[in-house]
């Protein structure tokens, strides 16, 4: 007995045995197969590269959505701030070319998003983002003037503003701004200079006058 098979077609035709089918029919269906597979094939690697694009963005709209906790956020911040100030510090060196110039310090660290909005104190509506911040309100996010001890007066901030900038990708904050004595500490400085030279051969009573 000849085997049978389920042949499909366009019209219904149940179970027919190999011999019942001519060679055009089953030339026609093998085709008629292929271009099915083709087709599910091309559907496949749609289906592949569409997902491969929406899962970047449903991955950032999940984080986007995912809750912060404020007071990790705070903690990290006030860490933040400390660690910056000391780092600041550090590079507050003297030297001579600062009886008329300044220096420049440039510090950075890695946090996420929401430590860097805290130790910026923005707003919900505020972007994420640096810019140039002025002396003042930098030193009062900070918690602290920033200056550096030396043998006759202090290093303090200078010009108007510090530069803050805050890569999102790889979450860098990055800190820039220059160092020097200013007006009132230069003129402090020098007396105090004057001071010493003066009582290094004996003018004791020109700097009491003084």
């Amino acid at each position: 007995m000849a085997p049978t098979t389920t042949i499909p077609a366009s019209a219904s035709r149940g179970k027919r045995s190999f011999s019942d089918v001519s060679p055009e029919e089953l030339i026609t269906e093998l085709q008629n197969r292929d271009a099915l597979i083709a087709e599910l094939e091309g559907q496949c690697k749609k289906l592949k590269k569409t997902a491969a694009t929406t899962k970047p963005a449903a991955a950032v709209a999940a984080a986007a959505v995912s809750p912060v906790d404020p007071a990790k956020a705070e903690a990290g911040s006030a860490k933040l701030k400390k660690i910056a100030v000391r780092g600041i510090k550090s590079q507050m060196k003297w030297k001579p070319s600062l009886k008329h110039g300044t220096g420049r310090w440039s510090w950075s660290a890695l946090c996420d998003e929401a430590t860097f909005r805290v130790f910026m104190g923005l707003q919900p509506k505020d972007k994420t983002k640096g810019g140039k911040v002025p002396i003042d309100k930098f030193e009062s996010l900070v918690g602290t003037a920033i200056s550096a001890s030396i043998r006759y007066g202090s290093l303090q901030l200078v010009k108007e503003n510090v530069n803050v900038t805050y890569n999102k990708n790889d979450g860098e904050i990055k800190i820039t701004g220059a160092y020097g004595m200013r007006l009132a500490a230069y003129i402090s400085f020098t007396k105090s200079l004057l001071f010493v030279f003066l009582d290094g051969f004996g003018y004791r009573d020109l700097r009491i006058a003084s």
